[in-house]
Formats: C-alpha cells, structure tokens, sequence
C-alpha cells in the first residue's frame, strides 16, 4: 500500500516543501522547476540526500505515486516560488506544503498558473482561505478536521496532520518513508549549475 502523507508529522520534519503535479513525470516536474533531468541521480537513502544538499543546496527527492509527480525539498523551497509554481501549474493542477520557522507553512492549490484556495496551516480558519475560490477546499477542510461547519477552527489538533491529511484523503497524493532505511528515491539538485561545481567539505 502507498505511505500515503501523514507519515510526514510523525518524522517531526523542522522543514519541507513537497511539490506535486498531477499527471506530470518526474522529469518533467524537475525541468519545469528548472533542474536538468539528464543530472537525476541513483536513488539514494534521504541521509545521502541531505549531505548532498549540504555540498550543493536545492536538492530534491523526486518520484511519482497514484498520477502526481513529486519533489521533496528537505532545506530549500523553490517549490513554493511564485514563478515556479506558475511554471509547475501549466496546464495541470499542482499543491504544494510547506513547513518552515522561517515562513509560514502554506497549503497550495493552484490550477494553470491561478490559485484556487491557499492558507497557512497554523492558521486554519475559512476566512483566512485565499485564492480565486477558496470555497473549493473549505468541506475538505472540514473533513480532515481542520474546520468546524460553521468555519471556524475546531478543537486544537495537529494542525501539520491535518494539511497532510487533506492532501492524503482529498487528492491521492502519497510519498514513500523516506524516513525508513527500505526507502530510496532519486534526487536531483534544482540549480544544474551547481552538479559543476565541486561540494564544499
């Protein structure tokens, strides 16, 4: 059975941002978020990745799973750039999650470059849903326990459990344990330039 998503908040993840695009490949997911799919590497374990991107930055683990390509960025976050997003979005329908201390922790529905519903996943209430209409994701909101039906938020939860649930329950989308010494996944670095350069020590 795929791992689905909510794996994610048991790992305790400081940080993440986990691009899908439905119906897109990997390499194609990669090339629109402006890495070189010739650079895909061997699958590797996600320590490997992690050094990797230590040495390079903007690496991403990357695969598909039930007809959405996927990228997930441990320490970086060009998934959540505007002009990517756009470019991802192209004639499909993309979500991104993100996690950060940095920023706030957002999830994306965007249709063809426009965004559908957005909102900040600490702050879960259907009055602070943005995007051209934020009514399409308030009634799964309210199914992965975000929302009350009179859209307000309901009793304190795992508010980072809930954004994966409803991208898991409502949308199909699922990453392999990367967490899990059985789990390896290619990893590509989103900025080609730096595969040329020699890593830092």
């Amino acid at each position: 059975m795929p791992d689905g998503l909510q794996w994610i908040a048991d790992a305790e993840f400081d940080n993440y941002c986990i691009t899908f695009a439905k119906g897109l490949s990997p390499e194609e997911l990669v090339r629109r978020m402006g890495g070189d799919p010739d650079l895909i590497t061997e699958p590797m374990h996600l320590d490997d990745a992690l050094q990797l991107d230590d040495g390079l930055g903007m690496v991403a683990l990357i695969g598909s799973e039930n007809g959405w390509a996927f990228a997930v960025e441990m320490a970086s976050a060009e998934g959540d750039d505007r002009e990517i997003i756009e470019k991802v979005s192209r004639g499909t329908e993309a979500i991104i999650l993100t996690k950060s201390f940095a920023s706030p922790s957002m999830f994306r529905l965007i249709r063809d470059g426009r965004s559908i519903a957005e909102f900040e996943v600490y702050q879960p209430i259907a009055q602070a849903v943005q995007g051209d209409d934020p009514e399409a994701i308030i009634p799964a909101m309210e199914r992965s326990g975000f929302l009350l039906p009179n859209g307000f938020s309901a009793e304190p939860d795992d508010d980072e459990r809930c954004a994966l649930r409803l991208a898991e329950d409502e949308f199909g989308l699922s990453v392999p344990e990367i967490t899990s010494e059985r789990s390896m996944l290619p990893a590509v670095n989103l900025e080609p330039a730096a595969f040329h350069r020699k890593p830092t020590q």
